[in-house]
């Protein structure tokens, strides 16, 4: 009886464990582990939010990075797209773009596609590689987490890690080799005939419509600038210039603003990756210009008002009056 309600009290105490310290729990995290310490320190910790991305952003270019050995770099840039002896020069390269051909068709069979001529905006993540033949680098496409390598027959080529760049060239297959966790990984590869520094926009959401706004609104010395506003397929962007004249530092917190158009609200999101953010506190006497980035918006109706933030200081008798501009979409 005795031995009974101790086998009762073990399966009682084993159903209460964490599933990551049960036996079939060990197994799994043993092909699973670097993502499960991700999970872990989100869920389990209270380290600082900062830290946590810090570790997060680390670890996801582990997962993308594959190291490149000097036999790849020679693999990998054994012709380029423009040679003396090759048909197609830059001048007539673009036109042979394939524009069905986007990352995710190309990366389901990239062998299949080995030699049609792509061009396709990324962003460089890891430090490129040079060597007397050219340069070799890791690229997302569209800034997203779509991984691919590029051979770029020019070493003469000024690119670092965090630059955005425009890749026009030949699928030449898959490159294949392990990240940082021992994975084995299978990424398209590009020659490229050529590559352009873009920008963070030509990228990730290259502009359709453009509506020049310039308007002001000035309370208490502080004036917020709506200089224009550009419509994207993937967001919508404002760009604002601030200008403190006053006395006292100012307080704007970007994440507040909205959109209102029609029966429908948009929210600010994140706009750090645009290397354009607005300060939150404008000191006496500064000018800050920047963008606020929302989600795509309709293109009707055409009315819609943009609310910023109502702005602060350490002067709690002014009375601050809401920061808005009504916007007519051409």
């Amino acid at each position: 009886m005795e031995n009974s309600q101790q086998s009762i009290k073990d399966k009682q105490e084993d159903n209460k464990k964490a599933w990551y310290k049960k036996w079939w729990g060990i197994i799994l995290l043993i092909f699973v582990w670097p993502y499960f310490l991700l999970w872990y320190m989100w869920a389990k910790t209270n380290w600082n939010k900062a830290v946590k991305i810090a570790i997060t952003a680390v670890a996801v270019l582990g997962v993308a990075y594959i190291p490149m050995s000097e036999s790849s770099r020679n693999k990998l840039g054994e012709k380029s797209v423009i040679s003396e002896t090759d048909a197609v020069s830059q001048d007539n390269l673009k036109s042979l773009v394939d524009k069905n051909l986007t990352f995710n068709v190309v990366a389901s069979n990239p062998e299949a596609y080995e030699g049609k001529i792509i061009q396709w905006g990324a962003k460089v993540f890891t430090q490129p590689e040079k060597d007397d033949k050219g340069v070799y680098l890791q690229a997302y496409e569209s800034g997203d987490d779509n991984n691919f390598a590029i051979a770029y027959a020019n070493p003469n080529f000024q690119v670092k890690e965090g630059d955005f760049i425009i890749v026009t060239g030949k699928v030449a297959g898959k490159f294949e080799g392990e990240n940082a966790f021992g994975a084995k990984l299978e990424i398209p590869t590009v020659r490229a005939g050529y590559i352009e520094i873009a920008t963070r926009n030509d990228v990730v959401a290259p502009t359709e419509i453009e509506v020049n706004i310039n308007q002001s609104n000035t309370q208490h010395d502080f004036t917020a600038t709506l200089n224009k506003v550009q419509l994207a397929k993937n967001e919508t962007r404002f760009f604002v210039k601030l200008k403190n004249e006053g006395k006292d530092s100012i307080s704007f917190y970007t994440y507040s603003s909205k959109i209102t158009q029609g029966t429908k609200q948009y929210e600010a999101r994140s706009s750090y990756d645009t290397g354009l953010e607005l300060p939150s506190e404008i000191l006496p006497g500064v000018e800050a210009e920047g963008i606020i980035v929302f989600p795509a918006i309709e293109r009707n109706p055409k009315q819609l008002t943009i609310y910023l933030d109502d702005p602060s200081s350490s002067d709690y008798s002014i009375n601050w009056k809401d920061i808005k501009f009504d916007i007519v979409l051409p």
